[in-house]
């Protein structure tokens, strides 16, 4: 009876112990359930560079005036340095444009910028990681991957559910930033609706090139004033395209028509009664009819570091100076996307002790987009 039992009892035993090596390894194999094998770990890695509608909360461990939030949302981009709305920052891209919104002057501004100005990037470099899977420690309960030491890097964890990166962590010997990542397919930004666009001061040479268009269509008003009595006034319109340029002059209720052309080197001169007569052909320098020779007026471009620049007029004005012994009370000058669309000039001369004051207001358009036929 006693020998029963005993072999009752072992038999119980064995089969407890061989239930509980089978646990053991049902539990330890469902330890690795989730990792990711390398070819997903690499596929997950990858795709993160080519994400655009997802949050990013950005913490640095070493310095926390630096961290911030940054919402992707398509071409929509909002950046935010506080949860003070107004110290966000907005960056849009546009037909292959990219434009930043920040707030300044009480007002919201909208400035075009240049690619390598878009400050919300993150340079994270994950794909430096695919190499290393091996090296690579997984901690189940966390979903993380982890290495020390590795390259400058003291510590990196990075933690992936769901074939995405949830958060990433590394420390360098200068640095520690900790970084998670949410809203994934479902990040929401508005962008300022009430905005002024603003524009950058252009250098010499970008703003000298405003003025050799050479395909416009424009409008001149000329006045002579003494002492706020109107003497003279006429307003010419015109058409240019390379070497022709077609005007019509109107002045006290009467048109007159005239039409040029650059020919070999010589400026034919016609004028228009009943049909075109060649009134002139000189010997001629211009190459071609442009903005600037229209003009013609060199102070516009000698004074160029003494004009105010205004960023949200995008215009730039020059007042009071002497320039060749003539007194310019004001030039203004003013462009459209970059492109030179009006230009006003008042300046007063002395004819007998009594004192003229001429203005000529230029404004362009169809620059780039004028046909001009005889």
């Amino acid at each position: 009876m006693k020998k029963r039992l005993w072999i009752i009892l072992i038999s119980a035993l064995s089969s407890i112990a061989i239930i509980g090596v089978i646990i053991a390894v049902i539990i330890n194999s469902n330890k690795d359930d989730n990792k990711l094998t390398e070819k997903q770990f690499s596929n997950v890695l990858i795709s993160f560079d080519s994400l655009n509608d997802l949050t990013i909360k950005e913490e640095c461990l070493n310095d926390s005036s630096l961290n911030r939030n940054i919402l992707l949302d398509q071409n929509k981009i909002k950046v935010m340095n506080s949860n003070k709305e107004n110290d966000s920052i907005y960056y849009e891209i546009s037909n292959d444009k990219y434009y930043r919104y920040y707030y300044e002057d009480y007002k919201w501004k909208k400035k075009e910028i240049d690619n390598t100005k878009l400050e919300y990037k993150l340079d994270l470099n994950f794909r430096q990681f695919i190499d290393s899977y091996n090296l690579l420690t997984y901690n189940h309960k966390l979903n993380e991957y982890s290495i020390t030491n590795y390259n400058d890097y003291l510590t990196i964890k990075i933690t992936i559910t769901d074939n995405k990166i949830r958060s990433y962590y590394y420390k360098t010997v200068y640095e520690e930033y900790n970084y998670s990542f949410s809203y994934y397919g479902n990040t929401n930004v508005e962008l300022p609706l009430d905005f002024e666009m603003a524009y950058d001061k252009l250098g010499y040479d970008e703003y000298a090139n405003l003025f050799n268009a050479s395909s416009f269509s424009y409008t001149m008003i000329y006045s002579d004033e003494v002492n706020n009595v109107l003497v003279e006034s006429y307003v010419i319109t015109g058409a240019c395209n390379e070497n022709k340029m077609l005007e019509l002059k109107a002045q006290n209720n009467s048109e007159y028509k005239f039409y040029y052309e650059i020919n070999d080197s010589k400026l034919d001169k016609y004028y228009y009664d009943s049909d075109w007569i060649l009134e002139s052909s000189n010997q001629t320098d211009i190459k071609a009819f442009t903005q600037r020779e229209i003009i013609d007026l060199d102070i516009i471009f000698n004074e160029f570091e003494n004009f105010s620049f205004n960023e949200l007029a995008n215009s730039y004005s020059l007042n009071n100076i002497v320039y060749n012994h003539i007194n310019y009370n004001s030039i203004d000058i003013i462009l459209n996307d970059n492109i030179l669309s009006y230009v006003s000039i008042s300046y007063t001369v002395a004819l007998n002790d009594v004192a003229h004051i001429y203005k000529k207001i230029y404004s362009f358009t169809d620059v780039n987009n004028t046909t001009v036929n005889k």
